[in-house]
């Protein structure tokens, strides 16, 4: 299928559809009891390819999802990543379905129209280009069912349990002010530890992840990070080692360029940090100070007391 310029960014809308919630859900996925591939003997093109509990995803689901990203040009393993979504939209639409959230035809129309549009394209013509590929209309409803439901669970079920005060923000933002002398460029690979059983998975993975090449740890990123820089490699920004975690930050200073660390237990993650380069700041803004006195007069906002003041 051949997208137009104006067709691209799409595949931007999609990473950040996805990218959303992906740490909350991958603690289940690790926990789903019954996740495995079938075996070989069911060939036929709807047959099932992989069981979740008592839900499954078919080779014809699996093959017309490698065909849509591959359409959009999404980096990496495409059938790995097809793979991995699948599965994270039927846990997805489980718990939508369990909190009682629906997506109804409006919504599914909008929400269509909106993903085609970042393309410059109404939903109709975006349905076009992908039948042209092969693609049926109904996997581009699927995809953009699963985003939006699982949208509005997180909108319903999670952001009203998050709560953060003014002081608190101010204090992050306190932290995170750059310390002078040093900033690095990383990768990161972010792995579920929510829960014992999921902890000891990711640690034992990021074992067998140990000594990756930059090439290699970006394919890693992308194929196990649940972080939302999964789709760039695992990528990040230039940035001051003091924002990191603080189990990370000593590690982080003792790599060099071409190095990772070992797994790094951070809250309800491992993580796995690729250092490709750092660099001394020659500057750096200082972190603000503020002082202050009061002068208490009596009689509270009186004349007197304002012309005083």
């Amino acid at each position: 299928m051949r997208m137009t310029a104006a067709g691209r960014p799409i595949l931007g809308m999609m990473r950040k559809w996805r990218a959303a919630g992906l740490a909350a859900l991958a603690g289940l996925a690790l926990l789903a009891p019954a996740l495995a591939p079938l075996p070989a003997a069911a060939q036929g093109t709807f047959s099932p390819a992989i069981r979740i509990d008592n839900d499954v995803v078919t080779k014809y689901e699996i093959n017309q999802r490698v065909a849509f990203l591959t359409a959009l040009r999404a980096p990496g393993d495409v059938r790995a990543l097809a793979r991995d979504q699948l599965i994270n939209e039927t846990l997805q639409l489980r718990l939508a379905d369990q909190a009682g959230v629906t997506v109804d035809e409006a919504a599914l129309k909008a929400g269509m129209e909106e993903f085609a549009a970042r393309g410059k394209l109404t939903a109709e013509q975006f349905i076009q280009l992908l039948g042209q590929a092969g693609i049926a209309a109904e996997t581009f409803r699927d995809f953009v069912r699963a985003g939006i439901a699982w949208r509005e669970y997180v909108r319903q079920e999670l952001l009203p349990k998050v709560s953060l005060s003014d002081a608190e923000i101010d204090a992050a933002m306190a932290e995170a002010t750059p310390t002078p002398g040093e900033r690095v460029l990383l990768s990161e690979i972010v792995l579920p530890g929510a829960d014992p059983a999921s902890r000891k998975a990711s640690l034992a993975r990021a074992k067998r992840l140990a000594g990756l090449d930059e090439k290699g740890f970006a394919e890693a990123a992308m194929r196990f990070s649940t972080g939302p820089s999964r789709n760039k490699g695992g990528k990040l920004k230039w940035l001051d080692p003091a924002t990191l975690p603080a189990s990370a930050i000593g590690p982080v200073r003792r790599l060099r360029p071409g190095q990772m660390t070992g797994p790094i237990v951070d809250g309800d993650t491992v993580r796995l940090y690729f250092l490709h380069d750092r660099e001394k700041i020659p500057s750096a803004k200082p972190r603000p100070m503020v002082d202050y006195a009061a002068l208490l007069l009596p009689g509270g906002r009186s004349p007197a007391n304002l012309a005083e003041a």
